[in-house]
């Protein structure tokens, strides 16, 4: 009888086997498909990425141009401004001094 039982019982555990090498394979198929999905999907949002940091940095250099030339305007009147200042600040001392002259001038001829 237990030639019987080893008999039919290889046979059987070799077809569970197959059986089950079949599941596997076909599982396996079916976790590379969405395997390969997500790697797709992840190379779209990449190039997504790429185009729009590529997008980003042509419309930074384009408003880093438009600045350069307001940049160098505020700088040449902050110049400018500071020229004016230094004349106005002269001219407020020679007013000063002139009136302290044209006020002892006054005391002189009163007397």
């Amino acid at each position: 009888m237990s030639s019987n039982i080893s008999a039919w019982l290889v046979p059987v555990l070799l077809a569970v086997a197959c059986i089950a090498l079949v599941g596997n394979i076909f599982h396996t198929k079916k976790v590379n498909k969405s395997l390969t999905g997500d790697i797709e999907t992840a190379q779209a949002d990449l190039q997504v990425a790429s185009d729009n940091g590529k997008e980003c940095d042509k419309k930074l250099k384009a408003k880093i141009a438009e600045v350069a030339p307001k940049d160098e305007q505020i700088a040449t009147l902050t110049a400018s401004v500071n020229t004016l200042t230094e004349e106005k600040t002269k001219m407020q001392e020679q007013i000063a001094k002139l009136t302290v002259d044209s006020r002892g001038r006054q005391g002189t001829q009163g007397i």
